[in-house]
């Protein structure tokens, strides 16, 4: 049975609502792959504590509940990448209504290293989708992976079968959770239309990667992850060999930018594994304040609720959110 509602059923989306910068998010990346997830439930909790953007993982590695890809499963083990799974779609769909019903902007992340680089091993390697499979597609481990990507599957099968779900006008596809190389970002980005609003993130979340990537003409936003940048004292943290500005203070200070144009996520920024308190809270509040209320950047928490298993709705951290962001 199809998880979609009936179009006269539907409330008007108001697009509007979608097009402002900065935005304040919290993400549960895993929710469209993992079919314990609850979609409305997650939406109304999100909307409830004022979370206005999210990230969602379009791909994944084979995690204890990664359940729902966009392909299927032979009964040999192997995977059909062009036999598409419904349930996936029907999921996408409504992820992109019911977020963008209740004014949540998606940025759609594509690819994710978890899936396909030994830079972060994710589970059951060898049997993935892109090392096997039936249609002779195979993504090495190691860094050589980048230099080909988009491969041909990548291209003509699977951009074109997912952007029609997207919504790019107002969500944003990135092309990468922390994807490396310059020259990578273009290629993936030349294969979507013009006036598809792309989102970059670099494995090197330095101060110099918004004039490298040069954000507002060549890309839409870019987003910086927590792994340096999880306290406001991580502002005055010196990149050494960064050429201009060497701390994040500098950039803001000195380098023509579009703050409407930025992102800083907490993905990375654990101090612990432990599912109720991964986070420092107090000291994560005050640089998320920092970023927004100061420098007028957009914030997208990472929720600890991707830790403990679906449904886990009590893990969403409400109450902490609200308390970021009044």
């Amino acid at each position: 049975m199809s998880l979609l509602l009936l179009d006269d059923e539907k409330a008007a989306i108001d697009k509007s609502k979608l097009r402002t910068w900065p935005r304040h998010g919290m993400s549960i990346a895993g929710i469209l792959v993992s079919s314990a997830a609850n979609i409305r439930e997650t939406v109304k909790r999100f909307a409830d504590c004022g979370v206005q953007t999210t990230r969602v993982n379009l791909l994944s590695a084979l995690w204890p509940q990664t359940d729902t890809l966009p392909f299927t499963r032979l009964s040999d083990g192997r995977w059909d990448l062009t036999q598409w799974n419904p349930r996936y779609f029907d999921r996408l769909a409504d992820i992109g209504y019911q977020m963008n019903a209740a004014a949540i902007q998606v940025q759609w992340t594509n690819y994710e290293l978890y899936s396909c680089s030994d830079r972060k091993p994710g589970p059951q390697q060898n049997g993935t989708p892109w090392r096997n499979n039936v249609n002779g597609v195979y993504w090495p481990s190691d860094d050589s992976l980048f230099q080909y990507l988009p491969d041909a599957w990548s291209k003509e099968d699977w951009f074109p079968q997912v952007t029609p779900y997207l919504g790019l006008d107002v969500n944003t596809l990135e092309i990468g959770n922390e994807f490396p190389e310059k020259s990578l970002h273009e290629r993936v980005a030349a294969c979507f239309p013009d006036g598809a609003l792309i989102q970059v993130n670099r494995n090197e979340d330095t101060p110099g990667q918004y004039a490298n990537m040069k954000i507002g003409t060549n890309y839409d936003v870019i987003a910086f992850h927590g792994n340096k940048l999880k306290q406001v004292s991580d502002l005055n943290r010196v990149y050494p060999r960064e050429p201009t500005y060497t701390t994040f203070n500098e950039f803001f200070d000195h380098c023509r930018h579009d703050p409407n144009r930025i992102i800083f996520s907490s993905d990375g920024a654990r101090v612990s594994t432990d599912p109720v308190n991964p986070y420092d809270w107090p000291r994560l509040r005050a640089f998320f304040r920092e970023v927004e209320q100061i420098r007028k950047c957009s914030i997208e928490h990472q929720s600890r609720s991707k830790l403990s298993p679906f449904p886990n709705h009590e893990h969403i951290e409400a109450d902490w959110f609200a308390s970021v962001i009044r």
